[in-house]
């Protein structure tokens, strides 16, 4: 038997607006993926853009 790894992880807790809720739900129920996949999926890819972003303004003014 394989042991399952334990994910090292910490709670967030926060308030966010009732419709946008309702879509990442919506969202989560059609493609089969946790809330917290999806929460974690999309700071991880904003964080990035933004990253990208300003790596390539900084670039420009160069």
């Amino acid at each position: 038997m394989k042991k399952q790894k334990t994910k090292i992880a910490r709670a967030l807790n926060c308030q966010i607006a009732v419709e946008i809720y309702d879509m990442m739900e919506e969202f989560c129920e059609d493609v089969g993926q946790t809330k917290t996949a999806m929460i974690e999926r999309a700071v991880r890819e904003y964080v990035q853009n933004h990253r990208e972003e300003q790596s390539k303004l900084r670039e420009q003014k160069e």
